[in-house]
């Protein structure tokens, strides 16, 4: 371990954790190469250079320097060094840094043969495959190429049945994924960058084709089994919620839940449950090892009983479809298991750090994925808290102790994670410790009860009755679930942070309980310091806000919506059907919303308004006026030819407007504000007879109109 690290106290709590005093250095480099995206040899060559004054120091020991400066000087060379190896694992694992990326051989006559490198996703009228290219047939040359796309072929039942591994060829016209076009919404464009996937295209059912389906393919063969063993689950009379809870539980496939039941998971602080991850791994880790602990409780076995562990972890991730969430927390708990095989005094931490150095070494960009950093802080905040939180309460009732037990895990695991639920998800299950009780000890029962049914198959009488009772099982827990979410209070939502805010919150939860679990007094200061810090930022935010004043038209395909910001007061205006989407709006307007930290809009149905008036001095908004010269700012909403327009308005052209060319001539001096709902051949006319006219517009399908006062 660096020297550098024995000289603070605050570090000296990595000493036990030798590599992660380098994964610590590595992590900044690859998040600065990530988000800088650099391109050239300039930081390999740098790395290069560094690691050869590493040498040099390392082996020439007669320079002129004390051994303590020497040293010292080495381990601040070490640290620089992971640092820019962060940078240059990046580059290396960037497609567009390389000649082969597929993007440099696009033209309308190219062909693309790609493999599926996820589970499909069924959309309404689309069926959504994540792809990697391997080759494009350009002018009749074929080039071998790589890269990772988003492609959307046409619903049919071929489309429904790809799975994971195979492989299609076809023609595509690819588009670039488009930035967000309102404020604070969802921004799917650096989403898929941090999946290095920067292109998509839509594929009708005549573009593309099915190759051989290579059976001896792992992914292709494990998502076939995953298919089969969905089939055993419905086949045992597991049906409706239950089975898609079931299918979530079990291998990790949401996409048969409804929303609603999704929500109450999500309200319920459960949803994790429906997320094959590291709870999953760990309950066929637990089972396995007491098993072979009772049937093989010498010490000369502890090789073989490691194998054994290993092989049953990863055939679970092979049934479950080798899904990323479930490979890293095996590759996770592998890790685990090697170390105290090897060494039974092994450190876990430390194998929790070599299990996410070897991950990140293969793909530094799992760092920007939630599950990966929300899987990392669950693990090491049950290992860390939960056993200092459950020896606070002597419970000697057994029955109260496992409920207890159960407790301090779920304590233990939202203690290292709410921080980020808050940042990416904006609220807080105030229930979660209820529901968990339950929850917990249940996809405990149901996880077991689905893989015994693959033994029960085998006498079918048996095999029905127990499908019938995990069916009832599965049917108590979502009723219970339900219930949880529909107590009063049982979801804090519109809650945001930034990131600051997030890194202050994890410090003060670190130094806040090192306090206590350390017995040092001087680092309740620290948590302090942080926990002001908090509340000084969050104030002066209040304060920023306070007196903001705003007029946003949002940019939402076939709807029209305004908002208007008056210091906390939100009045939102728009059709019924966009107000009623939900998801919807979550995805377009209401994490702006969360930004401006306002929450329960004052709704107003935009049939019935035809004028807007913003008074900014008084905070005042008045609609369906006359008059616009006593206003600091008017917008008529024009959707009625009959209406008088004056001069110099601002006019927000709608759908429902009629001959809107001739409006826009007889009124050339008035400006115009083009509304998401036109149809594309009104947008086309009223765009192009603007630009012939210099009169002056503003297209708000390009990106929405924010005007600040």
């Amino acid at each position: 371990m660096p020297v550098i690290c024995r000289h603070f106290f605050v570090l000296n709590v990595i000493r036990k954790i030798p590599l992660l005093s380098y994964l610590i250095p590595m992590l900044i480099g690859i998040i600065v190469g990530i988000y800088f995206e650099f391109e050239g040899p300039f930081f390999t060559v740098f790395f290069v250079f560094v690691l050869a004054v590493y040498v040099l120091f390392l082996f020439y020991d007669s320079l002129n320097f004390s051994i303590y400066k020497s040293y010292f000087f080495i381990d601040l060379i070490i640290l620089f060094l992971f640092v820019l190896g962060g940078v240059v694992l990046v580059q290396f694992h960037s497609y567009k840094n390389y000649s082969s990326y597929f993007e440099n051989y696009i033209s309308s006559s190219s062909i693309y043969f790609a493999e599926l490198t996820a589970p499909i996703k069924q959309k309404n009228r689309s069926v959504q495959c994540e792809v990697a290219l391997f080759k494009v047939i350009k002018e009749d040359i074929a080039i071998e190429v790589t890269g990772e796309a988003v492609v959307y072929l046409k619903k049919d039942d071929l489309a429904c049945k790809l799975l994971n591994g195979d492989r299609i060829v076809f023609k595509a016209e690819w588009q670039e994924i488009e930035a967000p076009k309102n404020p604070g919404q969802f921004n799917y464009k650096k989403y898929l960058a941090f999946n290095r996937i920067y292109s998509q295209s839509f594929i009708d059912k005549e573009s593309w084709k099915l190759l051989k389906r290579d059976n001896a393919n792992l992914f292709t063969l494990s998502n076939s089994w995953r298919n089969k063993f969905l089939s055993l689950i419905k086949k045992s009379g597991i049906k409706a919620d239950q089975f898609s809870v079931a299918s979530a539980l079990t291998v990790g496939s949401k996409d048969l839940i409804s929303k609603e039941l999704k929500h109450s998971y999500s309200s319920a602080g459960a949803m994790h449950v429906l997320a094959v991850s590291g709870l999953h791994v760990g309950i066929i880790y637990w089972i396995i090892q007491s098993l072979l602990n009772v049937l093989l409780p010498l010490r000369r076995f502890i090789f073989f009983k490691a194998f054994m562990v290993l092989f049953f972890l990863w055939f679970y991730a092979f049934l479950s479809g080798l899904s990323p969430s479930v490979l890293r927390a095996t590759t996770m708990l592998s890790f685990v298991v090697i170390g105290f095989s090897i060494n039974r005094k092994s450190n876990v931490y430390n194998n929790l750090a070599a299990s996410a150095f070897v991950l990140l070494m293969v793909n530094p960009y799992l760092i920007m994925q939630v599950g990966f950093q929300l899987s990392y802080l669950a693990v090491i905040g049950i290992l860390f808290f939960q056993s200092r939180i459950y020896q606070l309460i002597n419970v000697k009732n057994l029955l109260v102790d496992k409920i207890w037990l159960i407790t301090s895990v779920s304590i233990a695991a939202q203690l290292t994670t709410f921080p980020l639920s808050l940042l990416y998800f904006h609220q807080f299950p105030v229930y979660f410790i209820f529901s968990n009780l339950l929850v917990i000890p249940a996809a405990f029962l149901i996880l077991v009860g689905v893989l015994l049914l693959l033994v029960f198959q085998l006498y079918e009488p048996l095999f029905y009755w127990f499908g019938g009772v995990l069916n009832s099982l599965i049917g108590f827990v979502n009723s219970f679930v339900l219930y949880i979410d529909g107590l009063p209070f049982s979801l804090i939502d519109g809650i945001s942070i930034s990131v600051l805010e997030t890194y202050l919150i994890f410090c003060f939860i670190l130094f806040f309980s090192c306090c206590f679990i350390f017995r040092k007094a001087h680092l309740f200061l620290y948590a302090l310091l942080f926990l002001i810090s908090i509340g000084v930022i969050d104030v002066l935010e209040d304060i920023k806000l306070s007196s903001k004043k705003q007029l946003v038209v949002f940019s939402i395909k076939n709807h029209l919506a305004i908002n208007v910001y008056l210091g906390k007061k939100n009045f939102f205006i728009s059709d019924k059907e966009l107000f009623n989407n939900q998801d919807k709006m979550l995805f377009t307007i209401k994490h702006h919303w969360y930004d401006l930290d306002v929450k329960h809009p004052n709704y107003i149905n935009i049939d019935t308004v035809h004028t807007i008036g913003l008074y900014l001095k008084e905070s005042r908004i008045e609609l369906n006026t006359t008059q616009s010269s006593n206003a600091d700012f008017f917008l008529r909403i024009v959707d009625d030819n009959s209406i008088e327009i004056q001069k110099n308005e601002t006019l927000l052209l709608s759908k429902k407007v009629e001959n809107a060319e001739k409006m826009v001539i007889n009124n050339p001096d008035n400006n115009y504000i083009l509304s998401s709902n036109l149809n594309y051949s009104q947008l086309n006319k009223l765009v192009a007879l603007a630009e012939k006219n210099n009169i002056t517009y503003y297209n708000v399908n390009d990106v929405a109109l924010v005007i600040s006062f």
